[in-house]
């Protein structure tokens, strides 16, 4: 890998520190001077680092730009690390929009691709989300321990946390909400470890799903509120639909079906205004539900 010129490398620091931070817009402003720097290497992350922050404001077609010019100059320059990094953030745009048959081709061509153990457990966990999505529990739990495990004994912080809440959704699937409270709750440790807020507040999320079925509805609905606040601050219309589900699930078990409807089209409306086709399919389910039984 060609070796980084300083002020390129300190550019990039400063927009990780800002987009951990939630402070996205300073930190594509980082990224785009990193982005314009002669050398392949820094060009390509930048890049890369720039379709994260689209994707996390379900910005898609900006993401996937970014993420294949990122891939481009990684290949066309022999990056094979930033290469297979790059298509990792392009299948991860395509899970999130519902494109589950291309997020797992992109996901299984890294794994054949890449030398690095690290990305290889990544994308192994990514696969395990796929398989999660298309309700394949089983398998999904298989990929995400199998990811977990190598991540952790790695020492990726981030991305061992990023592990361990997709474990704990798949033990929600499962009907297992202290085994899942178990995994939110490491995931919440290493998010403060990292003083990373978006690891916080998705582990706030979890957290309050597992209240909520516990029956804990003023706890669950805090914590909720707490990460609705956060992801309605960072731009992650994404995430916002994801609490709203919950918020109308809460209410639907509290038997207050009026304010769960109010909760499930909101979230519906917001899911297709993004395009976010798994999210907009469950809340579509959930208000043809509720309106049949009522």
């Amino acid at each position: 890998m060609p070796e980084r010129t300083q002020p390129g490398a300190d550019i990039l620091a400063q927009g990780v520190l800002l987009e951990r931070l939630a402070l996205y817009d300073r930190a594509l402003e980082r990224y785009r001077v990193a982005a314009a720097s002669r050398d392949p290497a820094i060009r390509a992350e930048a890049l890369r680092r720039e379709a994260d922050v689209y994707r996390a404001r379900c910005q898609w077609r900006d993401a996937l730009e970014r993420a294949r010019e990122s891939a481009y100059i990684a290949e066309s320059s022999g990056l094979t690390d930033l290469f297979t990094e790059a298509l990792n953030a392009e299948g991860l745009v395509q899970l999130s929009r519902g494109e589950i048959d291309s997020a797992t081709a992109l996901f299984q061509r890294i794994i054949a691709v890449t030398g690095s153990e690290a990305i290889r457990a990544i994308a192994f966990g990514n696969l395990g989300i796929a398989a999660a999505t298309q309700g394949d529990l089983s398998r999904a739990e298989g990929l995400l321990e199998r990811s977990h495990e190598s991540l952790e004994a790695l020492g990726f912080g981030r991305a061992t946390a990023a592990a361990l809440a997709s474990r704990g959704r798949v033990a929600l699937e499962r009907g297992d909400p202290h085994g899942a409270r178990v995994h939110f709750e490491r995931a919440l440790a290493v998010g403060h470890q990292l003083e990373d807020l978006d690891l916080i507040a998705m582990a706030t999320l979890n957290s309050a799903e597992c209240y909520a079925l516990s029956d804990d509805y003023r706890r669950a609905e805090d914590l909720a509120s707490t990460a609705l606040g956060y992801f309605t601050v960072a731009g992650n219309h994404w995430r916002r639909v994801e609490c709203l589900r919950l918020f109308g699930d809460m209410r639907l078990r509290q038997r207050d079906a009026r304010t769960a409807e109010r909760a499930y089209r909101f979230g519906l409306d917001l899911a297709r205004q993004i395009g976010a086709r798994v999210e907009e399919q469950v809340l579509a389910d959930r208000l043809e539900s509720l309106v049949a039984a009522h």
